[in-house]
């Protein structure tokens, strides 16, 4: 028995190995099958020429016993032949039930075997589909492409660990690097309030897609979880299958985008700083009246931005907050999406602080911090101090901001990690997907036994009073 594959390829190549091996078995059957059907009208020709030869002979001694009527005693001979001629032949008719019986097993047989021969022969064809030999002692098709990317990112991973992660390392932690020089330039010449509320801003739009994407990651889990529930092996195999893809994202993330987040992150930094710290600095982000009149705004645009950064942070907390209540009323449907009633009571016991509540406190909290801000004259002074600001330099300021953040995340990159997670899900969604294969197989071949049962039946009722007739007279 083949063990248990632990890649993709792995599996593709004993899944084309199990059906061919189960159609060189249904192409035995089916020729045994025919064999069997062959001799069983054989007999069952040889039998009906006996019986009609039998029943010949009764027509014989019919005749001359009306020839005889009038000499008792060879009329009284032919009775008793006749008579015996007669069991005989009625001996010969329940081996012709027999015969047929077997006629028509051999048929439902041969019937079964063609169908379980016609089905293997479908899911070998799907099977050669995905991997085949390519007569050089390897493997050619879709699964052994698949195979070889996913071996170029395990690859390609642990060498960005000592190049992409140092790299962004040393650029945020070194003394003297390209991000610390960019970061000293926009820190010593943009305002160092409308500085803050631009990392709030940027902050509260990155909770935003995390929330979307954290969303859709819990809507995923749920319904893998439905499909494993109801679906039997093939839906444990979906289930698997949503592990392997959000692995092999991070993975793949990684291995092929690495270096080129890196190389973007460089360019968004050299906006601000030369790459070479002897070279001369690059040209002020502001012209000299542009500094005037921000330096001339910042009396009243600091105030503002410590009660707009609160009324940020607490937008991107009702954000969460009404996302969290949208899941959750997913979920609560997922039983039943149609007879569910969102505007229903929670059931008894449901804890204090569930979704509903918390969108309503998130809400209130940022109805008042949007109040707070919005009650003076905060949101004209901070919109005249960030109108201030060239269009052109806010949109460096989210390069450098993108950057900033795009050498945090390569900072943490661990390919071990995520080398390890793709093995282990790959591993179990091809073992997953092994016992679905081998599942299948067992149903097609029992389906076809189910039919060859279904055509023995369905002659047993078409025999049935010749059967209950010879069985009463006793003929067999």
């Amino acid at each position: 028995m083949a063990t248990t594959p632990a890649t993709l390829r792995d599996l593709a190549i004993q899944v084309r190995a199990l059906y061919a091996d189960a159609r060189s078995d249904a192409q035995a059957e089916l020729a045994a099958a025919q064999k069997r059907l062959t001799d069983a009208r054989q007999e069952q020709s040889e039998d009906a020429a006996g019986l009609a030869a039998t029943n010949a002979g009764i027509a014989e001694k019919q005749k001359r016993l009306a020839e005889v009527s009038n000499v008792p005693a060879d009329a009284a001979v032919l009775l008793e032949e006749i008579a015996a001629a007669q069991v005989e032949a009625r001996a010969k008719m329940a081996e012709l039930l027999d015969d047929g019986d077997a006629v028509a097993q051999a048929e439902a047989e041969v019937a079964a075997a063609q169908g379980f021969l016609g089905s293997v022969t479908a899911s070998l064809g799907r099977a050669e589909g995905q991997i085949r030999p390519d007569g050089k002692g390897g493997y050619t098709g879709p699964a052994e492409d698949e195979e070889t990317l996913r071996q170029g990112w395990r690859d390609a991973a642990p060498a960005l660990d000592a190049a992409v992660a140092d790299a962004a390392a040393g650029q945020l932690d070194d003394a003297d690097t390209l991000y610390k020089r960019a970061k000293a330039k926009v820190e010593a010449e943009v305002p160092g309030g409308l500085l803050d509320a631009a990392r709030t801003g940027y902050g509260v739009q990155a909770r935003r897609v995390a929330a979307a994407e954290g969303s859709l990651d819990r809507i995923e889990d749920l319904l893998a979880a439905r499909e494993e529930a109801d679906g039997g092996p093939a839906g444990h195999a979906a289930a698997l299958a949503l592990e392997l893809d959000r692995a092999e994202d991070e993975l793949r993330g990684w291995s092929e985008d690495a270096s080129s987040r890196y190389a973007l992150a460089i360019a968004q930094l050299a906006a601000f700083a030369p790459a070479d710290p002897n070279a001369d600095p690059l040209p002020p982000l502001f012209t000299p009246g542009e500094q005037a009149s921000l330096a001339s705004l910042a009396a009243a645009g600091d105030p503002a931005v410590l009660l707009r950064n609160p009324r940020e942070e607490a937008r991107a907390d009702l954000i969460e907050a009404v996302t969290d209540a949208e899941d959750a009323d997913t979920e609560a449907a997922a039983d039943d999406p149609f007879g569910y009633d969102p505007a229903g009571s929670p059931p008894d016991g449901s804890p204090p602080g569930s979704p509903p509540d918390t969108v309503a406190d998130a809400q209130q909290a940022f109805d008042q911090a949007d109040g707070a801000y919005r009650a003076g004259a905060a949101p004209g002074d901070f919109a005249a101090w960030s109108a201030a600001v060239p269009e052109a330099v806010w949109r460096k300021l989210v390069g450098f901001l993108e950057a900033e953040a795009t050498l945090q995340s390569l900072r943490d990159g661990d390919s071990a990690t995520l080398v390890g997670q793709q093995q282990t899900a790959e591993g179990e969604l091809a073992a997953a997907l092994w016992e679905s294969e081998r599942h299948a197989l067992t149903v097609a071949w029992l389906e076809e036994q189910v039919n060859l049962r279904e055509a023995l039946r369905a002659r047993a009722l078409s025999i049935r009073q010749q059967r209950l007739l010879t069985a009463l007279r006793g003929d067999a």
